[in-house]
Parts: C-alpha cells; sequence; structure tokens
C-alpha cells in the first residue's frame, strides 16, 4: 500500500471522526438545562417527542455518513477506480465523455443511498411526527427533477473541464475561473425564475391586513412590495420559512404559506423584515463575493491536482482521468473544508445578526422574538446546541442568543 492511498484513507477516516464527535457533544448536549428565555417553547410533551425526534434524525445522518464513508474506503482499497475507467472506456471511445460516464458511475451509488436516506426521513420520521405534507408521487416527482437539473448542469460542465483541460493546459485556471464566476453569478440570478417554480408555486400577496401592513414597512425603508411573494411549502410540510434570494430586479422574499398558519400579521411582518434587512445590508451580494473567492480557491487545488501524476499513478490510471481528479480533490479537500465551513459559519451568523438588528430597530423587536419561539416550536428546533458546534457549523445564532441580543436592542433602543 503506497503513502497516497495511506494518506487518503486517513483523510477519510479522520473527516468521519471530525463530523462524528462533534455531533454526539451537540447531540448530548441536548440533555442540559435549557436557560429560561426559551423555557416556554416546549411543554413536557413536546420537549419529549422533540427529544425522540432529534434522536431519529441524528441516528438516520450518522448511518448515512458512515454509508458513504465505507463506500469510499473500499473504493480505495480495492481501486473500484480503476473499475469505473476501465467500464467508461467500455462504454465511450470519446475521452471526454468517459470522464462525464465515470463521475456519474461514482455519483448513482451515493444517489441511491441519499434517495433512500431521504425516503424514509419524509414518509416515516417527518410522518409520524406530523411534518410531512408530501406524497409518494410528488416525493419522486422532485428527485426526478433534481436529478435531471444536475445532470443537465453538471454533465455539459464535467465535459467541458476535459476538453479545457487537455486542449489549454496552460490557461486552464484563468478559463475555468472565468466560466465559474459566470455560472455562479447566472445560477443566482436564475434559481428564482427557473428552478425554483419547478417545485414551489410562487403567488403574490392577497389583499389585506398583512398586505397594507407590508405595503407601510416597504414605504417606509424603500423596499418593493411586489418583491415579497407566498410559495406553497405546505405541499410538502408544515415546517415554517422565510428566505431572501436573488438580486435587483429579480431578488424575492419568499414566506412559506406556512407561516400564515402560526402567525400573527405583526409577527410575519418581522420576518419580512428580517429578510428585507439581509437585502438592505446587502448579504445576498456578499455571499456572491464570497462563493467566488472560495470557488478561486478550490480551483486552484484542483489545478494542482490535475497536475500531479502521482496521485493517479497510485491507482495505475490514465494521467488525463479529471473525473478521478475531481474525485480525489473533494476528498482531499474535506479537511479544508471543516475550516472554511466555520469561518463561512462565522459570517453568517453575523449577517443574520445584522438582519435581526434591523428588525428590531424599525420597531418589530417583540413581534420577532414571538416569531422566533413559534417557528421554533413548530419546527423542532434545538434550543441547546452545544457551543462548540455552534461555533463550527451553525449558520444562524441559537435561539437563546437571538432572543438575548434582540432584548439588548430593545432596551437601547427605548
Amino acid at each position: 500500500m503506497n503513502n497516497i492511498i495511506i494518506l487518503l484513507l486517513v483523510i477519510v477516516v479522520l473527516s468521519f471522526l471530525y463530523d462524528l464527535i462533534i455531533s454526539l457533544i451537540n447531540f448530548k448536549h441536548r440533555k442540559q438545562p435549557i436557560d429560561p428565555v426559551v423555557k416556554d417553547v416546549y411543554d413536557e410533551s413536546n420537549y419529549k417527542n422533540w427529544m425522540d425526534y432529534s434522536l431519529e434524525k441524528y441516528r438516520v445522518t450518522i448511518l448515512r455518513k458512515f454509508i458513504f464513508v465505507v463506500i469510499n474506503l473500499l473504493m480505495i482499497l480495492f481501486n473500484g477506480f480503476k473499475l469505473l475507467e476501465e467500464i467508461s472506456v467500455k462504454l465511450s471511445s470519446n475521452s471526454h465523455i468517459q470522464v462525464v460516464i465515470f463521475l456519474a458511475l461514482y455519483s448513482v451509488v451515493f444517489l441511491v443511498i441519499s434517495i433512500i436516506s431521504e425516503y424514509y426521513d419524509t414518509f416515516s420520521i417527518e410522518e409520524r411526527y406530523g411534518f410531512n405534507k408530501s406524497t409518494k408521487k410528488l416525493f419522486f416527482k422532485d428527485q426526478i427533477i433534481e436529478l435531471v437539473i444536475t445532470g443537465i448542469i453538471a454533465a455539459p460542465l464535467l465535459f467541458g473541464i476535459s476538453v479545457l483541460f487537455t486542449n489549454a493546459t496552460s490557461t486552464f485556471f484563468v478559463i475555468a475561473y472565468i466560466s465559474a464566476i459566470v455560472i455562479i453569478v447566472l445560477f443566482n440570478i436564475l434559481f428564482v425564475i427557473l428552478f425554483m417554480p419547478l417545485f414551489y408555486k410562487k403567488t403574490p400577496l392577497e389583499e389585506g391586513e398583512l398586505k397594507e401592513k407590508l405595503s407601510v414597512l416597504s414605504s417606509k425603508v424603500g423596499y418593493e412590495l411586489t418583491s415579497i411573494v407566498t410559495i406553497n411549502v405546505s405541499s410538502r410540510t408544515s415546517k415554517l420559512n422565510a428566505y431572501f434570494s436573488g438580486f435587483g430586479k429579480n431578488k424575492k422574499v419568499m414566506l412559506a404559506d406556512t407561516l400564515f398558519d402560526k402567525l400573527t400579521t405583526d409577527e410575519i411582518v418581522a420576518v419580512v423584515a428580517h429578510e428585507i434587512g439581509h437585502s438592505v445590508h446587502k448579504h445576498m451580494m456578499k455571499d456572491l463575493i464570497k462563493e467566488i473567492i472560495t470557488t478561486g480557491f478550490y480551483l486552484v487545488l484542483f489545478t494542482l491536482v490535475l497536475n500531479t501524476s502521482v496521485f493517479v499513478n497510485a491507482f495505475n490510471l490514465s494521467t488525463n482521468n479529471i473525473a478521478f481528479g475531481l474525485i480525489l480533490f473533494i476528498i482531499m479537500l474535506a479537511p479544508i473544508r471543516k475550516v472554511l465551513v466555520f469561518t463561512s459559519a462565522i459570517i453568517s451568523r453575523k449577517h443574520e445578526k445584522e438582519a435581526d438588528m434591523y428588525v428590531v430597530d424599525n420597531g418589530f423587536g417583540e413581534e420577532y422574538i414571538n416569531a422566533f419561539k413559534k417557528v421554533a416550536r413548530e419546527n423542532f428546533a434545538h434550543l441547546n446546541p452545544h457551543p462548540l458546534f455552534v461555533m463550527l457549523k451553525y449558520s444562524h445564532p441559537p435561539l437563546v442568543t437571538r432572543i438575548k441580543y434582540v432584548k439588548e436592542r430593545m432596551q437601547c433602543n427605548e
């Protein structure tokens, strides 16, 4: 066994152990005393249900990750990559199409396991705890749409990367990076226009008290009311959600229709104010810049892997196997991604706090706290995550933290 194979085995195992230990620490922490500011979120019966729910979700997540790790270990130990290369060569004489076939064959097992896992999660766990509203027909329709979209986007990209690397090795990074930036920008613009309607139906806000109050808020802060729409999340889940997406004329605050049954009008206005806060602080643009910088970093490492023959030689593969280079890159990137997720989480939590403060500064602090608690209750949120897990992985501040700094801001504004 050569050093490259040993290195990959160590990376795969340690990455899994890292996630396992961090998740286990966070999971066990749920039994610690709950802060008084969120004591009223769950009653005793609901809290017991949440404990059971979180246990089941934890087990499924760890099992899925464990299976993924076992597959990768088997591929590395028994040189499954050589087998994939041989199959792809038999199926096509075109080296660029071989790249697409190679990665498709590698991905199909992970895809099947992910679908089985999601199916169990949806129709067993989510169903038993009253969250699932989807049908099996709709579930598989969503899976097919996702698969088609992935294929339409990924196959040409892989083909293009292979052609580019083969014919423009010296300028590969520059051309690939410019292309990646264009794709990232287009995806962010087209997500709301093209992809979202494939899964959810968007409808304008109906006339009534909510629209009137949102109109007042929009006029006050200079935000277009037409940018606020409702999506039929209730066709799939009972959970509550809202988010901001898009740029310029395509920007949208999207409200799950499930919010209207659980939150008061003023609480929904507070939620919308939070999403508008993201727009005012230009968080989407900042996230886009962060994504572009991160992509550049990834491309540098990917180019280095492609130009280092020692990796493909360790598995006795052809030196121009771009698909293997990509898989190898993803595996080796795991430790670096832990650091990037950590830094990204810090930035994301900062953005969330800025948007939260925007709500308070516009006079909806109390309503926002009430909305926080209702959303947490309806979504079975973790009220007591471990501080280490929050620091390393949480993209949003935990509920206790948010309520406390919202109250502090309210007092400062009095």
